[in-house]
Formats: C-alpha cells, structure tokens, sequence
C-alpha cells in the first residue's frame, strides 16, 4: 500500500467522526515504540503518549514494547 495516499489518515479520521457520534470523549490506541512511522501519523491526528508497556514485559518476556496514545475527540 501506499503510504503517500493518505488512506491511514483518512480512516483515523473516520474513527473519530464514528466516535463522536457514538458519544465516545477519547479515542485509545497502542502503537510499537520503535515503530516512528506510525507513531508520527498518530502523534500528527493529534493522539499524545500517555503511558508505555511496563519494562518486565518486554525484557523478560521477550515482546516488542508498545506505547499507549490518547485523543480527545469532543
């Protein structure tokens, strides 16, 4: 696919728009932290890093870490 389409943007902001009306105030998502790519996309719709994985996941048990990002969507 495409990344110069913009079809990532597009539906991120349909999410919201579907959210809205639902009644929903935030939008939640996990993204991997060494993935820049799609934390750039989230981070330009307006989403914030709130927390990440805690460490003993990642090193012990060998899983890639992610971070938790957040929008208000009100």
């Amino acid at each position: 696919m495409n990344r110069r389409k913009k079809v990532a943007s597009v539906l991120l902001k349909s999410c919201e728009m579907l959210a809205r009306f639902w009644g929903y105030k935030y939008l939640v998502l996990r993204a991997y932290e060494d993935d820049l790519g799609a934390q750039t996309l989230y981070a330009n719709a307006g989403y914030k890093i709130v927390s990440s994985d805690p460490v003993w996941t990642t090193s012990w048990i060998g899983r890639r870490r992610r971070v938790l990002m957040i929008k208000n969507v009100i």
